[in-house]
């Protein structure tokens, strides 16, 4: 307790070094203040911006690349480009991902939902037939599907090809359809030259309803002119087999002389694989995993050039901002180091007698230590103040002058049409998030760096309390 009650008594007997000290630490508390702040307002507009993102990424197909290639080096990179894409679809990133096969068919003992285009047959082609490898789809995390009733169909249908199927609710009140109930799809006409390399249990397949689900952006969700109430989810491995069999069958009627032992070997057309990482702080990783595995075929598209750009001037303020803390820090140093210095130097017979009645070295080190401490306290307390009054304003100017020309940096980027996926942010919105204010971590922040300061500073005055000779400070020699 000595040591403590000698440190009030030093900074409550001398008030006027008291308080220039701590008016120093007022400054350097508010600047600190500013950086953190800055920091802290940054980092959080870039996470509320990174929430509001879908993590992810569309492989589109290089044409590129690929029209460059031999037509057998073209179909032999692509063969392998699937085979390494089925194995980056089982990386640990994904949540899931979209690897759909569609196929329209004509609906043979229900109807499909009438089209407000009355121009549209309801009778032929109908219906629209969606198939995924997964037991999954991206939409109902996205939640634009929703499950209503039933369920959806599970790994192992997808392996055994099941004639299962999830229809939209739209189509089942139309036709009072229920779980458990079949449905007749016909894939090919009678006039179509195909039907005769068919059987006829080729040009159908009966489903069985196993689910039946909600499309809640089905009013603007349009396939070719087709609702999205006639959209019919199977499994893909059923789907591509059906979408094989009959495309191979229209190639043999072409007459082009293919072989009916390549039928194997018949690619189906997928839409460009879409996937959806479980975060998206994940998407830099996984984008040169995902370059490893299909590059040069597929290429990646991201919506990360959208969140790059909102970051832009929040990566101003942060380098800013740091560059303030790094400049304070610095010069709070060797300021207070050079004026506790001047201090220790001026209270040197203080400090002898202290050492002469032994009190040790170390007691006389803490006691300045706890002073610093004290006045450091007081200047919080002003620059605290003055931070909850100032930094919200502040943050406004700061702002302003990181983003050199708002008008441009809100243009918004325009995607593929097929590239729904991606997340449309209002960058403006994201800088309206900026905004600094004084929270615990700033304060808790501010304090350490105070700690730090007092604790370097001290460390020069510190050797020169060490050297000290209390004798020959007692008796005037120098």
């Amino acid at each position: 307790m000595g040591v403590f009650s000698r440190a009030l008594r030093a900074v409550v007997r001398v008030p006027s070094r008291s308080v220039l000290i701590s008016l120093l630490f007022a400054l350097i508390s508010f600047l600190i203040f500013i950086g953190f702040s800055m920091q802290t307002a940054s980092s959080q507009a870039i996470q509320n911006a990174k929430s509001k993102m879908n993590p992810i990424i569309v492989l589109e197909i290089n044409t590129d690349y690929l029209r460059k290639l031999e037509n057998e080096d073209r179909f032999q990179r692509q063969r392998e480009a699937k085979i390494s894409l089925a194995l980056l679809l089982k990386n640990e990133l994904i949540l899931t991902s979209n690897y759909l096969v569609s196929y329209v068919g004509t609906s043979l003992n229900f109807k499909s939902v009438p089209s407000e285009d009355s121009g549209i047959s309801q009778t032929k082609r109908n219906v629209q037939v969606i198939g995924n490898g997964k037991p999954d789809m991206i939409e109902f995390h996205k939640d634009s599907f929703e499950i209503k009733e039933g369920r959806f169909y599970n790994e192992e249908e997808v392996q055994n090809f099941a004639r299962v199927a999830v229809i939209e609710q739209g189509l089942a009140q139309e036709n009072q359809l229920m779980l458990g109930d079949t449905i007749d799809i016909e894939w090919c006409d009678a006039e179509d030259f195909s039907v005769t390399y068919l059987k006829p249990e080729d040009c159908r397949t009966t489903f069985e309803i196993i689910g039946i689900y909600e499309n809640k952006e089905k009013d603007t969700v349009i396939n070719g002119g087709k609702r999205a109430d006639n959209q019919i989810l199977v499994p893909g491995s059923t789907l591509e087999e059906i979408v094989r069999t009959v495309d191979y069958a229209s190639i043999l009627a072409m007459g082009d002389g293919v072989e009916a032992g390549e039928k194997e070997d018949f690619m189906v057309t997928h839409e460009n694989p879409v996937i959806l990482l479980k975060n998206v702080d994940s998407m830099s990783e996984f984008e040169q995993i995902a370059e490893n595995f299909v590059y040069p075929v597929y290429k990646l598209n991201t919506n990360s050039e959208v969140l790059d750009r909102i970051k832009q001037p929040f990566n101003v303020i942060s380098f800013f901002a740091k560059t303030l803390l790094y400049i304070v820090m610095v010069n709070a140093v060797l300021i207070l180091t050079t004026v506790t210095a001047l201090f220790v130097k001026k209270r040197q017979i203080e400090i002898g007698s202290l050492l002469a009645v032994g009190t040790r070295r170390l007691s006389v080190i803490i006691q300045f230590y706890c002073e610093l401490l004290m006045e450091m306290l007081m200047g919080l307390m002003i620059a605290l103040s003055l931070s909850f009054v100032i930094l919200p304003s502040l943050g406004q100017q700061v702002l302003d002058l990181s983003v050199v020309d708002e008008q441009e940096f809100v243009t918004e980027y325009e995607f593929d049409q097929g590239n729904h996926y991606f997340t449309q942010m209002n960058p403006q919105e994201v800088l309206d998030e900026f905004q600094m204010k004084v929270e615990l971590n700033v304060i808790l922040g501010t304090v350490g760096c105070e700690f730090a300061v007092i604790f370097l500073s001290l460390i020069f005055t510190a050797g020169m309390i060490m050297k000290f000779n209390p004798k020959q400070i007692l008796l005037g020699i120098e």
